[in-house]
């Protein structure tokens, strides 16, 4: 009713205490700032809040930077990053992942919400093995880029940004429930309207 955009990071992190905050109490709210890790915590279980783009098969979020351990310079090895990515995991135990599908026109909005344990092989960067990712074309042929696996990727030329790629099947188990806006058939209400509307209230 009052944003064209669809819901993504910072945004999802309040929308998704607002769902919680009757049934767990909500602490370490981190408002936007991007620190690695935890986003806010439920309860006694630390939650890292990430929004991502669904197709039919699969879903790709993104994590850390990891230029502390691996760069152009310093492609780093396996060992060292995998400990710093555990390290990292430390502070949450679930993701709390909204995915979204949206038609062509931009006017229906799928949203499905998923809790899904860090231990989850799906989204556990390091539960398969990886390899060294090599460049293909330019002055980067045959010199390594990044670091690569069946279900995460590493690209120096991204800052080291570690991105998660898993199929929708391998986490369907843990979709709490989904939703489909038809932003065509929503009422809307400017920010200015609402706040006109709450000042008749009595309250």
């Amino acid at each position: 009713m009052l944003n064209e955009e669809p819901v993504k990071e910072s945004t999802w992190e309040e929308l998704n205490r607002n769902l919680v905050k009757d049934i767990f109490p909500i602490s370490c709210e981190a408002h936007g700032n991007h620190v690695s890790g935890k986003d806010n915590q439920f309860g006694r279980w630390g939650i890292s809040n990430k929004t991502a783009t669904e197709t039919k098969k699969a879903i790709k979020i993104s994590s850390y930077r990891l230029t502390t351990v691996c760069d152009p310079s310093n492609p780093g090895k396996v060992e060292d990053i995998q400990n710093e990515i555990k390290k990292r995991d430390q502070s949450y135990d679930y993701y709390s992942l909204l995915g979204r599908i949206e038609d062509k026109k931009g006017q229906k909005i799928t949203y499905k919400w998923y809790m899904i344990p860090k231990s989850c092989k799906a989204v556990d960067p390091c539960s398969t093995e990886w390899t060294p990712k090599v460049g293909q074309r330019g002055k980067k042929q045959g010199c390594q880029v990044g670091w690569q696996s069946s279900n995460m990727e590493i690209s120096f030329a991204m800052s080291s940004q570690l991105w998660l790629t898993f199929p929708i099947d391998q986490i369907s188990r843990y979709c709490v429930c989904e939703t489909t806006i038809d932003k065509s058939q929503t009422p809307k209400i400017t920010y200015a309207e609402m706040m006109a509307k709450l000042q008749t209230l009595k309250i």
